[in-house]
């Protein structure tokens, strides 16, 4: 383990090629040990009330402290604020920012994951070696930290969680199930169900009173991003922070299971958004033999920066011989057909509305739909899909399929057509074919487009 505690033990690491190494802009990632399984942790230092100040150090997988890891959203790009990392100046976005200066108070000499400072973003070697091991970072963890963000005030929203917190609703969630008629026919002798039914009626008029603040706390981007499925589903225990207020997710959960369970809207007037709450609390317990198309499909409009996260962030949900590796190296494109072959390797057998529904759907999810000229043709995929299910149980990838597309040109090229023609065809389709690698989306792209263009004259 590397760890500074000291300002001149931070520039003896700096000169050394520590971890603190930087430059005369700022604070720049050492890279991890390549033979240890390693990862980097923070430490909020007390005491600096002008900025945030933080120590990072690297340490062997095998020899963790008790650390908490930290479920955020990134938030918009163009607001970044300075911290310091080991003495350097190190810029977080805001939303970031806004929880550390909240952990510096809630969580002082503890050491923290955050993936925006604890991975070398700009290292994509690093970066997909880390993101694979997520799901054992945050299953290690003594505790997730679910940050919702601040809390708007002006709507109750300070008090919110505080409420929830002292149980108003729990009587409530034990009894769900009485029907509203029989509000109405309750023998007023029967003491314990009276006082079931007032506790249903404080219940409405607290949800009723609050609803403003309940409904902005339902509807944060928080709640719909792609990672938080597999951060929280391998938790040990479960913290729920939105502004300066904490509640367990446990109790959170009593609270959105409550809302849920009412049979009955006809007392409510209004609607709430609690499903994606719910969702992330409440995951299948068998989600890991869910197929790798049930997964993508139902993730599919999570909210991410890198669409590709759609694919990567759910692959910890499906069978671990169905997940694909991760690599941020390869286009949308490609891992659009990388994933279509996936899925007809492991799950299909012929084409149906399942098929075309989810060719449809996927290029959706990673946005591949814009109106340009280079969109993926539904037929190529369909024919591409056609293909991986009769090369089942191999796995067809776009570098295959379009080295058969090959083949399947330099025929043409020395056969049937005239040679002016075919020799121009074919010599663009092959030209075109880049792997291995393809690095350029854009030139994926034209060899689709022609190879479509050579099985429409098929």
């Amino acid at each position: 383990m590397d760890e500074v505690t000291s300002d001149a033990a931070r520039q003896e690491v700096v000169n050394a090629g520590g971890i603190a190494c930087g430059t005369q802009d700022g604070f720049i990632h050492r890279n991890l040990d390549p033979s240890q399984q390693q990862i980097r942790l923070l430490k909020i230092c007390a005491g600096n009330q002008a900025n945030i100040d933080c120590d990072i150090a690297h340490f062997n997988f095998a020899e963790l402290p008790p650390y908490r890891a930290v479920s955020y959203t990134w938030g918009p790009a163009e607001h970044t604020t300075a911290i310091d990392l080991n003495g350097l100046p190190f810029h977080v976005r805001r939303n970031l920012w806004d929880f550390l200066h909240v952990a510096e108070d809630k969580f002082p000499d503890t050491w923290l994951w955050v993936d925006a400072l604890c991975i070398d973003q700009d290292n994509l070697e690093e970066r997909n070696c880390q993101v694979r091991l997520m799901q054992y970072i945050f299953g290690r963890a003594e505790e997730v930290l679910s940050w919702i963000g601040l809390a708007r005030w002006g709507f109750g929203h300070s008090d919110l969680l505080t409420m929830i917190n002292t149980g108003l609703y729990s009587a409530y969630s034990a009894r769900h199930e009485i029907k509203d008629d029989l509000l109405l026919q309750v023998d007023k002798n029967d003491v314990l169900l009276k006082r079931q039914i007032d506790d249903t009626r404080r219940f409405l008029k607290f949800v009723q009173h609050n609803y403003l603040a309940i409904e902005i706390f339902f509807a944060q981007s928080y709640w719909r991003r792609i990672w938080i499925i597999q951060e929280v589903r391998f938790a040990r225990k479960h913290l729920v922070i939105y502004g300066r207020t904490t509640i367990t997710a446990s109790k959170l959960n009593q609270f959105i299971t409550s809302i849920r369970n009412r049979g009955s809207w006809k007392e409510w007037h209004f609607p709430l958004t609690y499903q994606y709450a719910w969702a992330v609390l409440n995951p299948p317990s068998n989600v890991a033999e869910f197929s790798l198309s049930n997964v993508v499909l139902t993730y599919q409009k999570s909210l991410c920066t890198d669409l590709r996260d759609r694919i990567f962030g759910v692959m910890s949900l499906v069978n671990e011989n169905v997940r694909m590796e991760i690599d941020y190296g390869i286009s949308a494109f490609e891992l659009y057909f990388l994933t279509l072959g996936r899925i007809a390797q492991t799950e299909w057998i012929h084409q149906s509305k399942e098929t075309i529904r989810c060719t449809e759907e996927l290029k959706l999810a990673l946005g591949l739909c814009a109106d340009d000229a280079d969109d993926i043709d539904d037929s190529f995929a369909r024919l591409f899909v056609d293909h991986a299910i009769r090369c089942r149980p191999r796995l067809l990838t776009l570098e295959k399929w379009l080295g058969v597309l090959e083949q399947r040109a330099k025929k043409r090229v020395t056969g049937k057509r005239p040679q002016k023609y075919c020799n121009r065809e074919g010599h663009s389709l092959t030209e075109s074919i880049t792997y291995p690698p393809m690095n350029s989306s854009v030139a994926a792209r034209i060899a689709a487009s022609n190879a479509r263009k050579y099985f429409d004259r098929v």
